[in-house]
């Protein structure tokens, strides 16, 4: 197979690492049923071209409703827009005894289901792979 037809990775397991995850400035957080559980509330936004087919069928929630507990909350606080990826998993990995493998599965996985549902963004350095760069 020739090297033509492969995709060049969004970034590379360094780059992975230092990448910033930020909080969505928009979210609103709101106490949830149980101590340990928030509601996350995500404003939603449509596309100007799928507004009016929207307000058609009738989708007028202004706000997309989460629940975070548990882990996914643990992670979720811990975002500041200064932690980086590797700073989140060294966190894991002391409170929870992970290895490295599973400490970067689990949080690669929570901050891919954060960014998924809109409540964060990942910023990834220039120059990540050299360790420089702002985000």
């Amino acid at each position: 197979m020739s090297s033509a037809g492969k995709k060049k990775p969004f970034a590379d397991a360094q780059a992975q690492l230092r990448a910033v995850p930020l909080r969505n400035q928009a979210v609103e957080m709101q106490p949830g049923g149980a101590a340990e559980v928030r509601i996350a509330a995500v404003p939603v936004t449509y596309p100007r071209w799928l507004a009016p087919l929207a307000r058609w069928l009738g989708w007028t929630a202004e706000k997309r409703k989460y629940e975070l507990d548990g882990l996914g909350l643990a992670v979720y606080e811990r975002i500041d827009g200064r932690r980086t990826i590797e700073d989140l998993m060294d966190w894991l990995i002391e409170e929870h005894r992970l290895s490295f493998f599973e400490a970067r599965a689990l949080i690669l996985h929570y901050v891919h289901q954060l960014m998924s549902k809109g409540l964060v963004v990942v910023a990834v350095r220039q120059g990540a792979a050299d360790g420089g760069g702002e985000p």
